[in-house]
């Protein structure tokens, strides 16, 4: 269970995560004290993965199609981070990376992303914990203007820009029990709300910066992880996309493909990671909200309908 638990957080923690930049998107204005925000997000992300399962359990399958445009958005936002951090030639050499892997070795190196998670996790625990207390900026009040309604809102959208995980509840089914599911679940939720209150407590008054945990710590351990985090997610969504629109094996037209989704995912990218995340990401939460509410209630019209 505990690989499950890893799993599950792996799905969620990405290159936003790991550079604070996203839990600033959705928490950094929030007035409510930092535990409140960690312990509000738990609960929203246990809830929706709670319904996934509970949509799994019912036999309801997403369309495949439906998160095509998500994985591309992600894609950018990803290869926007890479010029960010580096420059817009590393963005184009990482692509080109990205391309050969998902083409040639994408499952070798899909299983160091658990130990990539691992370390995220050890660094994040270590920068936030040794900055608590004076890492701190002061916000100004005019900012601190979201309470409990908005913080649980924003929370809800977080949590639901982190919920494209039907294939992953839906495989690890077949290996553990729902008791099982529903336990590493409840323990990932509780993993990632003590990170968000701790990102929460250190980064508070850096929404305006693209990487707000290197200021914490401006070291080349620190910028090695988030660039792996980045890369890591962005050769995963390339993956996702060729896999949900791939109907052949023929090489030169793949190819051709991935080619032609990384040349448009560079020219989007120019708007920047910042302005993405903090654009993108909440427009995605929202629609997965919508469509989790929708999958629901289809599941529970179509349960009531009697076949013929």
């Amino acid at each position: 269970m505990v690989g499950l638990v890893f799993l599950i957080i792996s799905s969620i923690i990405g290159a936003g995560f790991a550079t604070g930049a996203e839990i600033l998107v959705f928490f950094g204005d929030s007035s409510l004290p930092s535990w409140a925000i960690g312990l509000v997000t738990t609960a929203c992300l246990f809830l929706l993965m709670l319904i996934i399962i509970w949509l799994n359990e019912r036999g309801f399958s997403p369309p495949k199609v439906i998160f095509v445009p998500l994985y591309f958005a992600f894609l950018v936002a990803m290869t926007a981070g890479i010029s960010s951090l580096i420059n817009p030639l590393a963005a184009i050499i990482a692509l080109g990376a990205c391309i050969l892997i998902v083409m040639y070795g994408f499952e070798k190196l899909a299983k160091f992303n658990k130990y990539l998670i691992a370390f995220v996790l050890t660094v994040i625990l270590i920068v936030t914990i040794l900055s608590i207390g004076h890492a701190s900026v002061s916000i100004p009040p005019a900012r601190q203007s979201h309470g409990l309604f908005r913080t649980v809102w924003s929370a809800l959208i977080y949590a639901g820009m982190n919920m494209l995980i039907f294939p992953i509840i839906k495989q690890s089914r077949t290996r553990f029990s729902f008791k099982k599911m529903i336990t590493a679940t409840m323990i990932a939720s509780a993993i990632l709300g003590l990170l968000v209150f701790l990102l929460v407590s250190t980064l508070r008054g850096r929404e305006d910066l693209s990487f707000p945990i290197l200021q914490l710590s401006d070291s080349f351990l620190i910028l090695v992880m988030i660039f792996l985090c980045i890369f890591s997610s962005q050769f995963i969504h390339l993956f996702n996309l060729d896999t949900e629109t791939t109907r052949t094996n023929a090489t030169n037209g793949r190819l051709l493909k991935l080619a032609i989704i990384c040349a448009v995912a560079f020219f989007l990218s120019s708007f920047g990671f910042t302005k993405i995340i903090g654009f993108v990401y909440p427009i995605i939460g929202i629609f997965m909200i919508i469509f989790l509410m929708i999958s629901c209630g289809w599941s529970l019209i179509s349960r009531r309908i009697p076949r013929r």
